[in-house]
């Protein structure tokens, strides 16, 4: 995938006939949920947040561009694990819950298609890899059964004075990677300023949680808002 990227962008300086370096600022709600395929854990609860941040298009063709975004994204879902340890004992439960709320930091690379202007429409298509790094990731983790109450845990770095014993590991992978698909509008409003409007849907390629017992991915389709200057 990076040599993919990188022959695209030594492309760009053999289209010298047109060029067009566009910025804007966007805000997209978006709906997550957590997904795995491991029989150790269920996933529960979806949430909607938003991201928002700038975007960055260069058009080396007028009907074609690569480009990237620096946006900060609030993700949120929850795991139910079937079991945890107390002590050396394998112990079930049927509500133990880990309720995640995360924060990134995502410079995903892009590559858009659009048509020609129709009126004052565009319509465009996009494909992408998305890169996200984590700058905070907290939990709530309760369970009536095992007498377990506690909320907005660092993940990563617990309070030792919480004395959290799972058994296993709350932690969160610092990198998550995904495929981006969506689709949207471009309207010409005035000048060189379009406003644009569309749909994407995010696919996680990795596991947000670091522990093996514990795989889960987390995605997001999103409604994209944006002025580009």
């Amino acid at each position: 995938m990076r040599k993919i990227f990188i022959v695209m962008f030594l492309g760009l300086s053999f289209h010298p006939a047109y060029s067009q370096l566009k910025l804007g600022i966007k805000a997209s709600p978006q709906y997550t949920w957590t997904s795995t395929d491991s029989k150790s854990i269920t996933t529960a609860d979806s949430r909607i947040n938003i991201s928002y941040g700038l975007v960055l298009d260069y058009f080396f063709s007028e009907n074609y561009s690569i480009g990237t975004e620096l946006s900060v994204g609030t993700f949120g879902g929850s795991i139910k694990p079937d079991s945890i340890y107390v002590g050396h004992t394998k112990t079930s439960l049927n509500d133990m819950k880990l309720d995640y709320k995360l924060q990134y930091i995502n410079v995903p690379l892009i590559i858009k298609m659009r048509t020609k202007e129709i009126g004052y429409l565009r319509y465009y298509a996009e494909f992408g890899l998305g890169l996200s790094y984590n700058f905070k990731a907290k939990a709530d983790i309760s369970s009536s059964s095992a007498k377990m109450d506690y909320t907005n845990v660092d993940a990563n770095n617990p309070d030792p004075k919480d004395n959290l014993n799972l058994g296993y590991s709350q932690k969160v992978n610092f990198f998550r990677t995904s495929l981006i698909m969506g689709a949207g509008i471009q309207y010409n409003a005035f000048g060189n300023t379009m406003i644009v409007a569309g749909f994407r849907y995010d696919n996680a390629l990795n596991d947000f949680t670091d522990e093996p017992v514990w795989k889960s991915r987390m995605n997001f389709v999103a409604l994209n808002f944006g002025v580009m200057f």
